[in-house]
Parts: C-alpha cells; structure tokens; sequence
C-alpha cells in the first residue's frame, strides 16, 4: 500500500503530468490554427493570381479583337494586299501573340460604326 507520505508527490507528478499534457494539445491546437490560416492564405492568393491571369487573358483577348477590327474597319480603303496594309497594325498582332504589345484598351471598346475606327482604341506601339 501507499504510504501516506507518497500521496503529496503522487498527487504533484499528477499534476505536473496533467498540465503538461494540457501543454502538449494547447501547442497541437495553436499549430492546427496556424497551419488552417496558412493554408487559407494560400488558397486566398492562389485564387487571386487566378483571378488576375484571367483578367490579363481576357484583357490580351479583347486587344486582339479590337486590332483585328481596327484592320478590317478601318482599311476598308485600303487594297487589301498586305503590302498595303497598315504597318503597325501588324506589328501590333504579330505582338499580342508574342504577349509584348503595350496597349492599353477601355472595356466594351469593340462596337465599331460601319467603316470607321473606334476612337476609344488606343493602341500604343511604335510603326
């Protein structure tokens, strides 16, 4: 049997035993915290750039619309040979595939009137 004078140390280790192991799952707890808000984070930046990456796609979609338009209403003058044709505006297509051409484009830009250029387009690039 236990000893009358065991039982303070026993009831002490216990103790120590018990906080220590609340220690151990407060610590587990924190970290679970930690690691759900870390990946909430990346999940919430992730969807961002996904979010900009369309944005940048469709923006480049809209540009490339609008210099195909730009050519084809607004050299309805023009003989239709390639040679004849608007330089820069080449130059400008040839670039938005390549993903280089600088423009800068407002939205719902692309509604042209017969036979003439839209002058909300702003295409800026250098012939």
């Amino acid at each position: 049997m236990l000893e009358t004078c065991h039982i303070p140390v026993l009831l002490r280790l216990l103790c120590i035993t018990s906080r220590g192991a609340f220690s151990v799952m407060e610590e587990r707890i924190q970290n679970d915290r930690f690691h759900f808000q870390a990946e909430t984070q990346r999940r919430d930046a992730r969807k961002q750039r996904d979010r900009e990456r369309e944005r940048e796609v469709e923006d480049k979609v809209n540009v490339a619309l609008a210099a195909v338009s730009a050519l084809i209403w607004g050299s309805t003058s023009v003989n239709w040979e390639p040679a004849r044709l608007r330089i820069p505006i080449w130059i400008i297509i040839i670039r938005l595939l390549q993903g280089t051409a600088p423009v800068s484009l407002p939205h719902n830009s692309l509604h042209h009137s017969a036979g003439k250029k839209d002058p909300r387009v702003v295409l800026l690039a250098e012939p």
